[in-house]
């Protein structure tokens, strides 16, 4: 008779949409790429994600407080953990998105072929994405019951809905000089409405109706965190917590210029 379960099993088999650990995840996609669910990203002041509504009256997007507003964009995806036979939902960054994609390419359009270490480094804004792939096996992707992601992000929306308070920032306290800097950028960037010189804008192919900046990696490193804060908005990115709590313009530079790269 057993009472308890190892926590690391128990991370990995509940039903819900997962970031990455740092380190190596080595995986079995269940899905193709394009199979995978991309949606937007908001996150709550207590830190938790949920999905945007993608309506005009998304309670994200309405959202008094520049934190909540912002989104990111995110792929979601089945996968087989190769380390206890689970299936699982893992959260795809854009960058490992791309990397993915050309590994697609590559092996002859398909991922469900072979096994991938996803790799994951660093920490806050220096956090990177790769992908090593493995020898190719044959898997009866069958025999896996699949996990509805549209049913987990709408469970994800109505338990952070339910839980954070998202229309007001609270009494956070501020610390440390970087933190003020950053904060200070963004709320005399709000108030001035600068009239940046930003390169124009191109529609985004798919579904998306946005439309998102045009910028080389030099025209990024010219410009200073004030300029760089309003590429960041103008762009409809979530700028992560560690920045505001400890970030440098470089943090930002190589954030921008990663979620970016899609564009």
């Amino acid at each position: 008779m057993r009472f308890g379960q190892r926590a690391e099993d128990v991370e990995e088999s509940k039903p819900f949409i997962r970031n990455l650990k740092k380190g190596e995840t080595k995986v079995r996609f269940l899905q193709e790429i394009g199979d995978w669910i991309q949606f937007r990203e908001h996150y709550s002041m207590a830190g938790r994600s949920f999905p945007c509504t993608r309506e005009s009256d998304c309670p994200g997007c309405n959202s008094p407080v520049e934190q909540v507003s912002r989104w990111s964009r995110k792929y979601a995806a089945n996968v087989l953990m190769t380390s206890n036979g689970q299936v699982a939902v893992i959260k795809i960054p854009v960058t490992l998105y791309n990397r993915m994609q050309t590994r697609y390419e590559r092996n002859g359009n398909t991922v469900t072929n072979r096994d991938y270490t996803l790799l994951k480094s660093g920490e806050g804004l220096s956090t990177e994405y790769d992908v090593e792939q493995e020898e190719k096996y044959a898997v009866d992707l069958k025999q896996y019951e699949l996990f509805d992601i549209e049913q987990m992000l709408a469970e994800q929306f109505e338990f952070t809905l339910g839980t954070d308070d998202i229309s007001t920032d609270g009494e956070k306290p501020v610390d440390g000089e970087q933190v003020i800097k950053l904060k200070s950028a963004w709320d005399s960037r709000q108030a001035a409405k600068a009239d940046l010189d930003v390169p124009p804008t191109k529609p985004q192919p798919e579904q998306d109706d946005e439309a998102e900046e045009i910028l080389t990696d030099d025209e990024l490193k010219a410009m200073n965190v004030e300029e760089l804060l309003h590429v960041a908005e103008a762009s409809n990115l979530v700028v992560p917590e560690e920045l505001v709590s400890a970030g440098t313009k470089q943090d930002l530079l190589q954030f921008l210029m990663d979620n970016l790269a899609e564009a």
